[in-house]
């Protein structure tokens, strides 16, 4: 959910006490707050009703999972936009054409335990949100994120484990591998510049495969940023298979992703050689990534 609170609202999210007073109760979709003697999470819902009265669709989060909670505030020139998801799952998303100026903006989801997520925000100008305002990011009671200067763009990951996301990518090299969850990112540097083949062919979930050269380019939802990406383009059917171009010394990052659930995923990088092709920089055909000349090179 999205929601506008008045700018006067709260931002102590977590105090306990409200100028010497016990915290009332309040209602969401008709039931009725429970006491703050309650476990955190309930208190934590308490808290929303109270700081933000205009939030009227929050969660309480079963006891298996995390309740998130992501406060915006901007600055007076409207100029940010941002999302916040987990894969291809996308929690929320508000384009700087939804709001004016120096408003509030709070979500609240459940996510499951180990699920990672991405925060990215831009801001037009480049100076990242001013005038007192930022956001804010809680795992149940924690703070676990706070920032208003990013620049230009910012991203961000919360509750991820090795494996889990960009930043937390795994380090590969050639050969074969078992991933273990329906996402996972690994990095690879190669040592020779060629042709490297990824692929799932030899599974049977359907499957897909991105390739980064930037954590940043990756934003959840998002169909664009990769360098390669098949779904089920490779000739084995719904698996997937990458033929990339690498060159040696760069470090390239690899998203597997299956659609079975949490069913492992077994996947292989081979190198399948040098690039062949015209090697004259002065030609209109020139291939920088060409260790092998051909004799193609044209005038």
């Amino acid at each position: 959910m999205s929601c506008i609170s008045d700018h006067s609202a709260r931002s102590g999210l977590l105090d306990l006490e409200v100028g010497g007073k016990p915290l009332p109760s309040c209602f969401f979709f008709g039931e009725l707050c429970p006491p703050a003697t309650y476990n955190m999470k309930r208190i934590l819902f308490i808290l929303i009703c109270w700081f933000f009265p205009g939030v009227v669709d929050a969660q309480v989060c079963p006891n298996d999972a995390l309740m998130v909670v992501l406060k915006v505030e901007t600055d007076r020139w409207a100029e940010n936009s941002w999302t916040l998801g987990s894969g291809d799952t996308i929690y929320t998303q508000v384009s700087d054409r939804d709001y004016f100026q120096k408003q509030i903006f709070l979500d609240t989801f459940c996510i499951s335990s180990y699920e990672c997520l991405t925060f990215t925000i831009y801001d037009g100008f480049g100076d990242g949100i001013t005038e007192g305002g930022g956001f804010e990011i809680y795992i149940d009671t924690q703070l676990v994120l706070k920032k208003s200067e990013f620049g230009l763009m910012g991203s961000f990951e919360i509750n991820c484990q090795p494996g889990t996301s960009c930043l937390q990518a795994i380090q590969v090299g050639e050969g074969s591998y078992v991933a273990s969850g329906s996402e996972n990112w690994y990095h690879f540097t190669p040592d020779s510049i060629g042709t490297y083949t990824i692929s799932t062919c030899e599974d049977d979930c359907d499957t897909q495969i991105w390739v980064y050269d930037q954590c940043e380019r990756y934003v959840p939802g998002a169909s664009e940023g990769f360098i390669f990406f098949d779904d089920n383009s490779g000739n084995c059917g719904l698996r997937a298979v990458v033929n990339a171009y690498f060159n040696s010394g760069t470090t390239y990052l690899i998203r597997i992703a299956g659609k079975c659930e949490d069913q492992a995923i077994n996947w292989s990088l081979n190198y399948q050689g040098p690039v062949i092709g015209c090697m004259d920089a002065n030609s209109c055909n020139f291939n920088s990534l060409a260790s092998i000349d051909d004799g193609s090179c044209l005038p």
